[in-house]
């Protein structure tokens, strides 16, 4: 949230304040400035000031570095151990017969298991997966 001073009597308003004490006569001729980055607006100039600088950059200084983009260093985003099953169910389903001592039933299931989003990495709930949702029964 955006602070502002008001110069003639030094008061700290919030942006939806300005208006108002602007208003009265005392104050009316008198700019208000920025808290934040002190910048000077004059009449209604303040009302397009919506963001400012964060704290860090205004006591920082020149050691303020930023907000890192692209997670540093090119590494990208980690992914999330779901994603990673997803992603070998789905290179399973795409290599149809290459997937060793998988029966030909379940077989036949990784492509519509594919294009599920929420399939169990645990045994006994992947087991209990199979057998409600996709109807393969397991001996």
């Amino acid at each position: 949230m955006v602070f502002f001073s008001c110069e003639g009597c030094n008061e700290t308003l919030k942006k939806n304040q300005v208006e108002n004490h602007i208003r009265r006569a005392s104050c009316g001729h008198y700019p208000v400035s920025c808290v934040d980055c002190s910048q000077v607006f004059h009449g209604a100039d303040y009302q397009a000031h919506t963001t400012c600088i964060s704290e860090a950059e205004k006591y920082e200084k020149s050691l303020y570095k930023g907000p890192r983009a692209g997670g540093g260093g090119g590494k990208g985003k980690k992914r999330n151990p779901q994603e990673e099953w997803m992603d070998m169910i789905g290179l399973a389903a795409a290599e149809e017969g290459s997937v060793v001592g998988l029966s030909p039933s379940l077989q036949g299931q990784l492509p519509r298991m594919a294009e599920l989003g929420n399939v169990p990495r645990n045994e006994k709930k992947f087991k209990n997966f199979l057998s409600n949702s996709l109807r393969v029964r397991i001996q």
